[in-house]
C-alpha cells in the first residue's frame, strides 16, 4: 500500500483552520470566564455563603461589550422592535428580566443574571437571550 501525501495547500489550509478554531475557542471562554475562587476557598462551606448580596453587586453596563453582544437594554421597550420578537406563546411585550430563565434573587429594582456573573440587571430589562421562567 501506499501512502497518501499530504500536500503543502492541505497542511497549510488544516494549521489555519486549527488556528482560528483555537482562537474562537479561547475567545469563548475569555468573554463568559467568571472570578474564580482560590483552591483553599472552594471546599470551604463558609466561603460560600459569604457570596455577596444583590444589593451589593454593581449593575451590568449596557456599554460593555458582553451587554452588546447580548443587546441588553435596561428598559425593555428601549430594544428595538425587530429584536424583541414573540418567543412562543410570549410576546415580545411582556419579555422582561424579572420573569426570564436566567434571573434570581429580586431586589426591588433589578436582580441577579446567570448570563452577567457578578453584576445585577434591571427587572424591566430585556436581552436575545431572554426565555421564559418555569412555572411552579
Amino acid at each position: 500500500m501506499k501512502k497518501k501525501m499530504t500536500s503543502r495547500r492541505e497542511l497549510l489550509k488544516n494549521t489555519a483552520f486549527s488556528g482560528a478554531a483555537l482562537a474562537a475557542a479561547s475567545l469563548i471562554t475569555s468573554c463568559t470566564k467568571s472570578e474564580e475562587k482560590p483552591a483553599a476557598q472552594a471546599d470551604d462551606p463558609a466561603a460560600a455563603t459569604d457570596a455577596p448580596a444583590a444589593a451589593d453587586l454593581p449593575y451590568v453596563d449596557p456599554a460593555s461589550n458582553k451587554a452588546k453582544a447580548l443587546r441588553y437594554v435596561e428598559k425593555a421597550s428601549d430594544a428595538p422592535a425587530d429584536s424583541r420578537g414573540d418567543k412562543g406563546e410570549t410576546k415580545g411585550s411582556e419579555q422582561f428580566c424579572h420573569n426570564c430563565q436566567f434571573y434570581s434573587e429580586d431586589n426591588g429594582e433589578g436582580g441577579k443574571c446567570a448570563l452577567f456573573p457578578g453584576k445585577l440587571v434591571k427587572n424591566e430589562g430585556w436581552c436575545v437571550s431572554w426565555s421564559l421562567k418555569a412555572q411552579s
